[in-house]
């Protein structure tokens, strides 16, 4: 029976891990590109129905950040879940989990659906950072008339300034 030499096993592992070494940050590019599409999905659907449901029930709805999906926060860091709720009774519409180790800020601590479906005081900018101090990955905007939008950095553009 024959086995493997020494050097054999050495050219085996060395290849392994060049090869490794080659598709890891294709893989990391991978992962935050799929984290970042799940969270872009999520708070704006959070937000379409928030003021869907601010139209439907012709009732104010406010989405805010939370860290215990019950209570809002009262700063503008959206990373760790927000929710939304109707601000007559309280009644939760809609709660998330967070930000899937993303980064998430806005200039306002939280945005407020008038019964028209309007957005009470000025626009909403929320920004989607990789993490604490990785390169900007997007914003999704929602403006006084309630209109939800969102731009994204390319991906290309934020693995190249990223560690």
């Amino acid at each position: 029976m024959q086995g493997l030499t020494l050097i054999e096993l050495l050219v085996a592992v060395a290849i392994l891990g060049v090869t490794l070494g080659l598709v890891a940050p294709a893989f990391r590019q991978m992962t935050l590109a799929v984290r970042a599409n799940g969270v872009f999905h999520e708070l704006t659907a959070s937000l379409a129905m928030a003021r869907t449901h601010s139209l439907m029930r012709n009732a104010p709805v406010v989405v805010c950040p939370s860290q215990d999906g019950v209570t809002c926060r009262h700063d503008s860091v959206w990373d760790q879940g927000w929710i939304a709720f109707t601000a007559r009774d309280g009644r939760l519409v809609r709660a998330s989990s967070g930000g899937r180790g993303l980064v998430i800020t806005s200039n306002r601590p939280r945005l407020r659906f008038q019964a028209g479906g309007f957005s009470e005081g000025s626009n909403l900018t929320l920004y989607v950072y990789a993490d604490a101090d990785g390169p900007l990955i997007g914003v999704i905007k929602v403006s006084q008339a309630g209109r939800i939008r969102s731009e994204r950095t390319p991906m290309a553009t934020i693995s190249s300034n990223s560690p």
